[in-house]
């Protein structure tokens, strides 16, 4: 009896031990998953300890000779049915598995593939086995679904169930202590940023509820050991991040700030976070937050490695297809697009088309660019030199909803509008700035699209940054820091409504130390188009200022004749003063008047601001007829005119301006071209300005011929102000797609 008493205690005792270690040694009977329909599970399984985790080991089935064969674009679904009727989703299976699943059939990817924070773990492809630690508590029921080769009936995997282990996913961030990472993801590409997704879990009636002040960090530690922050969260997060405990804000003005993230949306409670990061770089996700709630507060869904840049450009193409998709020998030719304005891409094919299902306009990295409110419109379509009606108004998506690139459907079968719809990334997909009754993913008929031979599409975008960082003001300048105790320029640039021009100082089709084919640096002199589309030179002499100090500064063109430039409009399209100081806001640009023909001209409140969508350059656009403020037609002023002066004052360098010497009476010798102030000192380009030398500018009075160019590119840069770029001044620019 005494025995039988020490042998009950001592089961009873190593009972407890493993109720302690979260381990009870249950096993499931083993179950063979095959195909069904891709939603039936093969194999449910019922939590029946008190664990939070239970440990999947997966044998895969196929053998040499098999039908069935894994690889590594296999990829198996789980879904977890919790004890209060939530529903948990993951994948897991091939390391090539990059998209991600619907698991409720809503049209919204419940899981994300391998990058994605529900990705329990990868099938060994030697072994054929894989272990995943999946996230269930008592009585909560795991479904194994085969969601790969439908077209195979057989058993693809045995599934071996073990209650308790430690789960293999980590997309959950719940706050420990306001330092400590939620989530780290460690760099693996060459590249320049991560797209994460990110999704707030509150439910109703949960202790955490998230709203529009919820703040959360991310910490980049780069290979040298230094480090960078940034924030993100709601849109009413206006504070800053003291990421390092010294005191000191790290980053400061929250969604105003340069070093914001990215915004979560506060119905779908979904954002994307773009941070900055590049190979080797070790991300940390950091729960800021709700520190009296200690429950998770958000997942992490995607980590997505990206080429994007922070204010990069997006070069507009087109995507024509055969109804073979095989090579129609497209010659496309692109279109930069740095902001809001109207632009103009074509498409020239060796024959006509024949047939398609699919053609569109596509903006590479637009939605991340530009944000996913944007709307890129359609204004005409030129097929084989014939303007041609549209079968109705086009509208914007993202790409397959992917928050990446942007497109807008010409030509599509398979597609239609749904502006109620939001996609898998927290947005409305579809948008329009037209009327949505007659939105259509069929601007072409099937006829039309047989016949493509050329193509051109006109369209303008609208809205752009308007949901970005810092509430549309700039996201930083990629032009370096500012030297306080430097020299820098600047210019008088303008667009006639002719689209006789000088284009912003760092456009790079025409700006500065841009040499052309012919020899000639455009940005030196008026450049003007003859009736065959080939740029002209044009009389104008341009004064040019150096910045060397706090102080006043002045810019000019005389000697213009712009005749025949005004028959459609009393002004101009772009009046602007360009310079090459980085926009770092330490430098402020104030006090700015315009003169035209020796008269001061009328300027709005716009008029005096830096043009947010030059992020790496201060740039102020006086007269815009492609913007929406008080500076779209500023006060009147005789045209054509003979004469512009913009004259301005600059502080915040750590000294003054020096006296100007008196200014000699120009003999025939001195330069057309010339600078008030001493030549600079450093930042200068790689070809030196030539406003800084005393050679002139342009000495020629009459309209000269100075480059025979093929329309193709030309055609582009003179088109109904296709080619003026609102955001960044560029007035006229093309590029060929090699």
């Amino acid at each position: 009896m005494r025995k039988n008493i020490r042998k009950f205690f001592a089961m009873l005792m190593a009972a407890v031990l493993v109720f302690a270690s979260g381990r009870i040694a249950v096993k499931a009977e083993t179950a063979d998953c095959a195909y069904i329909d891709g939603t039936t599970p093969s194999y449910s399984y019922t939590v029946t300890g008190a664990v939070n985790v239970i440990t999947a080991n997966i044998t895969f089935a196929p053998a040499d000779g098999d039908a069935f064969a894994l690889n590594d674009w296999c990829g198996y679904g789980v879904v977890v049915n919790h004890t209060d009727g939530s529903k948990s989703y993951y994948q897991f299976g091939g390391a090539q598995v990059s998209w991600g699943w619907d698991a409720d059939g809503d049209g919204a990817e419940d899981s994300y593939g391998v990058n994605g924070g529900t990705w329990l773990g990868n099938a060994d492809m030697e072994s054929l086995t894989a272990t995943l630690g999946i996230p269930a508590e008592q009585g909560a029921v795991v479904d194994f679904i085969v969601t790969s080769w439908d077209s195979y009936a057989g058993k693809q995997f045995t599934v071996d169930i073990t209650e308790g282990g430690a789960a293999t996913v980590s997309g959950g961030v719940a706050y420990v202590d306001g330092t400590t990472p939620g989530s780290t993801y460690t760099v693996a590409s060459d590249c320049n940023s991560v797209l994460v997704d990110v999704e707030y879990l509150a439910a109703d009636g949960d202790a955490f509820s998230y709203n529009d002040w919820c703040a959360n960090g991310v910490a980049v530690t780069h290979p040298d050991g230094s480090k960078s922050y940034y924030q993100w969260g709601g849109a009413q997060v206006s504070w800053g991040w003291d990421a390092d405990g010294d005191g000191n804000e790290d980053i400061s003005d929250g969604v105003n700030g340069k070093n914001w993230a990215g915004t979560v949306d506060s119905a779908s409670l979904r954002g994307t976070l773009m941070v900055p990061a590049g190979q080797g770089d070790v991300i940390d996700i950091i729960a800021l937050g709700w520190d009296s709630y200690a429950g998770t507060q958000f997942v992490i869904r995607h980590y997505t490695e990206s080429g994007i840049v922070v204010g990069e450009v997006s070069e507009a193409t087109l995507s024509l297809n055969n109804a073979d998709w095989s090579d129609t020998g497209a010659v496309i030719t692109t279109t930069t697009v740095k902001g809001n304005g109207s632009y103009m891409v074509k498409a020239e094919l060796p024959a006509p088309l024949g047939s398609g299902q699919f053609e569109c306009l596509t903006l590479p990295n637009g939605e991340v660019i530009f944000g996913t409110t944007f709307t890129v419109t359609v204004d005409k379509i030129v097929l084989n030199g014939e303007e041609i009606a549209l079968q109705g108004s086009s509208y914007t998506c993202s790409a397959d909803g992917g928050a990446v690139d942007t497109r807008v459907n010409l030509y599509n079968e398979w597609n239609n509008p749904d502006f109620e719809s939001v996609n898998g990334k927290g947005y409305i997909d579809n948008r329009t700035a037209g009327d949505a009754a007659t939105a259509t993913a069929r601007l072409l008929t099937p006829e039309q699209v047989a016949a493509i031979q050329t193509l051109e599409v006109y369209f303008t975008v609208a809205g752009a940054f308007e949901n970005m960082q810092g509430a549309g003001e700039p996201a930083g300048s990629n032009a370096g820091p500012v030297d306080l105790d430097g020299t820098y320029n600047a210019y008088l640039c303008f667009q006639t409504p002719a689209y006789s021009f000088r284009n912003n100082f760092d456009e790079p089709s025409y700006g500065r130390g841009v040499i052309a084919d012919n020899g000639i640096e455009y940005f030196m002199q008026v450049t003007g188009w003859d009736a065959d589309n080939n740029a002209i030179t044009r009389a104008g002499e341009f004064k040019d200022a150096v910045i060397a100090g706090n102080g006043t500064y002045t810019v000019s063109v005389d000697g213009l004749d712009l005749k025949g430039d005004f028959d459609s409009q009393d002004h101009m399209n772009m009046i602007m003063l360009s310079t090459d100081i980085p926009n770092t806001d330490e430098i402020v640009i104030s006090d700015i008047s315009l003169k035209v023909d020796g008269k001061t001209v009328a300027l709005g409140e716009d008029s005096q601001k830096l043009n947010k969508e030059s992020v790496n350059y201060m740039q102020i656009q006086l007269e815009s007829t492609y913007s929406k403020g008080d500076n779209a037609q500023i006060g009147a002023y005789n045209v054509p005119m003979t004469s512009m002066e913009i004259t301005f004052t600059v502080s915040g360098f750590n000294y003054d301006k020096a006296a100007e010497a008196p200014v000699e009476a120009a003999t025939d010798d001195t330069a057309k071209t010339e600078t008030t102030e001493p030549a600079p000192t450093q930042a200068a380009p790689t070809e030196a300005p030539k406003s800084e030398e005393t050679t002139p500018a342009v000495t020629t009075g009459d309209d000269t011929a100075t480059e025979k160019k093929s329309n193709v590119g030309l055609i582009v840069g003179i088109c109904i102000g296709v080619a003026a770029l609102a955001g960044a001044g560029v007035f006229v620019a093309t590029r060929k797609k090699k």
